[in-house]
């Protein structure tokens, strides 16, 4: 009895354990960019990094980036500004006239590009990204 109710506890143990531990993931490399569109600033478009070799297990979500004010972007992927895992990387691009509807909100407002960006296979753009290149080359669009 003694030795049941000890591996009992142990089991138990084991699970509260390895509930606290963080899953596996790939490392990020911190990156930081600009996106200009015409010349200007994109400030508030969406950047999405969708991995050419496809979905990762060890990556849960694509590293994404919003654009401030001045055109830069800093990328996050599992945190705020912790970059994104090493690769090549297809982009995807949404930035939408802003709108105090909240049904229009991401998605629902009118493009200020054209659709191919919106599409990574469409977009033609790609990064990639490597420790010791912490910033990207510019990223430039246009609106036709």
């Amino acid at each position: 009895m003694r030795h049941r109710i000890g591996l009992v506890v142990g089991l138990l143990l084991a699970v509260v354990v390895g509930c606290k531990q963080e899953p596996a993931r790939r490392p990020t490399v911190q990156v930081t960019g600009e996106l200009y569109c015409d010349g200007e600033p994109a400030a508030g478009a969406m950047i999405f990094f969708i991995p050419t070799a496809g979905p990762d297990p060890l990556v849960p979500v694509n590293p994404t980036a919003q654009v401030r004010e001045d055109g830069t972007f800093t990328i996050r992927t599992y945190t705020s500004s912790d970059g994104a895992p090493e690769g090549e990387y297809r982009l995807a691009i949404v930035w939408e006239e802003l709108t105090d509807n909240p049904d229009e909100q991401l998605g629902g407002g009118k493009s200020k590009i054209p659709a191919r960006y919106n599409d990574p296979n469409t977009s033609e753009l790609r990064v990639t990204i490597t420790k010791g290149q912490p910033v990207l080359e510019r990223i430039n669009i246009t609106r036709h």
